[in-house]
């Protein structure tokens, strides 16, 4: 669940960061090296997760798969 909730708040940052709009005295959305930093550290969680997890649910279905296949098996 904590992993979850630091994805979503990785989300939220990003949602934000693009609907940013110039206030009405030409403030403009700009990122220092050091927060663009932390911007591509984030995204590569993201992402890095992202892949764990397509892992994980492809090795859970080729269980379930495998499973499958023995119960039909035993029960002929």
């Amino acid at each position: 669940m904590a992993e979850y909730d630091r994805l979503a708040g990785i989300k939220g940052r990003f949602v934000r960061w693009l609907r940013y709009e110039p206030r009405a005295d030409g403030d403009v959305l700009t990122l220092d090296a050091d927060e663009v930093a932390e911007v591509v550290e984030q995204l590569q969680y993201a992402v890095d997760t992202i892949l764990r997890q397509r892992q994980e649910l492809h090795e859970y279905r080729l269980e379930v798969r495998r499973l499958n296949m023995q119960l039909n098996r035993a029960t002929r």
